[in-house]
């Protein structure tokens, strides 16, 4: 991550995957001037999604990096609106993903 490259990553729990991800991706924004999104986190469900999403506030809760956590079974206005708000880093399940990306 910290050369640009992709990264796919498949380990046991409890073995630090979150911060192995999100720390090197943070670090390559925080040098970054330009805004925009940057980063997509993409994960199987909403309940990984929010821990990532809570993972990544707190690591970053220093530096003025936006985030959104994009989830089905719930109403998607508020994560368009945070979207269109403008952030550096989606974290985001398939499905909703998917959906919002068909929507434009």
């Amino acid at each position: 991550i910290l050369k640009g490259r992709d990264l796919l990553g498949s380990a046991q729990t409890g073995t630090g995957k979150t911060a192995a991800f999100c720390l090197p991706i943070i670090e390559q924004l925080s040098k970054q001037k330009t805004k925009g999104l940057k980063a997509l986190v993409l994960t199987p469900t909403r309940e990984l999604a929010l821990q990532i999403a809570e993972n990544f506030h707190y690591y970053s809760k220093h530096l003025q990096l936006k985030h959104a956590v994009i989830f089905g079974g719930v109403p998607q206005g508020a994560q368009v609106q945070k979207l269109k708000q403008g952030v550096e880093v989606v974290i985001a399940t398939p499905g909703r993903l998917l959906d919002l990306m068909n929507q434009g």
